[in-house]
């Protein structure tokens, strides 16, 4: 299978409204003028003019406002291309399964990520979309409709408050706090919560009372099984590589045991970071998802190459992964109807593209630090406590 182009970024920062037939443009576009001229028939054009063209109709498509901050991935291969330029009934079914994509009203949650794969047959196209995130800036729902939600939260907050209760920031933060330590929520504590809190404020307590709970616990319990008493003080730093070092253990063997035993733990400890820090950081869903993606294809090419290839070396040229060794390239570039790697090529897309618009400081600035103090580890203002 031949992969051609790789089309897809933010319809916003794009600026792609949506083009209606009635709308006449001064400046039309490869497409329009071919139109305007009437003479050149698709069938006699280059495949990279026909590509200018087909890439014209489609960006002219009406897209659903609420799909302006969206990511979105269209995988076209050479052959697709080929196929709808000689095929006419072709390339209107799939301007018509674009168009019907994109008039989709995904309101105030949009996918994270939203892939479509256009081959050269009907039954080799396919597209998914990945995890959800809030669609920050979209003002598609009414006045009315914000009027029913905030009097479905009032009628909401009178099932756990009592009449004349004022539940302000201080009691929402007491809570929270509560839950990032661990500790059991009442139902109407619980009710609360979910009123008042955020997700992400909710997602970042979650990740605390998991880091206190599971995964600090049982890095101490390792520590301890490997001799390491009592528990120096020390920071950790881990890369987007996954890779954890440690600073401040002067003893070259206890470094490099704690440093053995963190690595088991760095995914985990790294998504617990990111969700912990996402908001005080600024950090929305979709840069949420490219670290996490990033962390886990990071993972994968460290151990299928054997260190060799790291998501750094690898760039997208024409919709084909560049970079790659055989077997690795055929797997991720022709990857059939394999599920785990169409998952990390389109996870690999998605990235570059991002890459493409928002340059590369997110994944090189990345770095998830905890300090370890003795009998406590913390990031981002989290204590989490060791019992001895």
């Amino acid at each position: 299978m031949e992969v051609g182009t790789v089309y897809g970024g933010y319809y916003g920062a794009k600026g792609y409204e949506g083009v209606r037939k009635e709308e006449k443009r001064a400046d039309a576009g490869f497409a329009g003028k071919v139109a305007e001229k009437g003479a050149v028939s698709p069938k006699d054009m280059t495949l990279e003019e026909y590509k200018a063209y087909f890439n014209e109709k489609m960006n002219s498509l009406y897209t659903h406002p609420s799909q302006r901050n969206m990511n979105d991935v269209i995988d076209i291969t050479d052959a697709a291309y080929k196929r709808m330029q000689t095929d006419p009934e072709y390339e209107k079914k799939i301007l018509d399964a674009l168009a019907q994509n994109k008039a989709v009203n995904f309101g105030g949650n949009i996918p994270v990520i939203a892939y479509m794969h256009i081959d050269d047959t009907w039954e080799k196209c396919y597209g998914y979309t990945q995890g959800m995130k809030e669609n920050v800036g979209y003002s598609g729902s009414s006045s009315a409709k914000r009027t029913d939600a905030g009097q479905e939260k009032k009628a909401r907050q009178k099932e756990y408050l009592a009449e004349g209760e004022v539940f302000d920031e201080s009691r929402k933060e007491e809570l929270l706090s509560k839950m990032a330590a661990g500790g059991e929520l009442t139902e109407q504590e619980k009710g609360l919560v979910n009123i008042f809190a955020s997700a992400q404020e909710i997602d970042s307590a979650t990740a605390s009372a998991k880091l206190q709970a599971d995964i600090g616990e049982e890095i101490f319990r390792q520590m301890g099984q490997s001799g390491i008493s009592p528990i120096p003080s020390f920071e950790i730093s881990i890369g987007i590589d996954g890779k954890a070092e440690v600073k401040g253990i002067e003893d070259a063997a206890v470094k490099e045991k704690v440093e053995d035993i963190l690595n088991g733990f760095s995914g985990e400890l790294m998504d617990t970071y990111i969700s912990i820090n996402a908001g005080m950081q600024g950090m929305n869903k979709q840069e949420q998802y490219i670290l996490k993606a990033a962390k886990e294809i990071e993972a994968f090419l460290q151990k299928a190459t054997d260190g060799k290839v790291a998501l750094s070396d690898i760039t997208v040229e024409n919709g084909r992964i560049k970079g790659l060794d055989v077997p690795l390239d055929r797997l991720l570039n022709d990857p059939g109807q394999n599920q785990t790697y169409l998952d990390y090529r389109a996870d690999i897309l998605a990235i570059k593209n991002y890459e493409s618009m928002e340059g590369n400081g997110l994944l090189e600035a990345f770095n998830a630090k905890y300090v370890v103090d003795g009998k406590t580890i913390r990031t981002a203002g989290v204590i989490l406590r060791h019992q001895p």
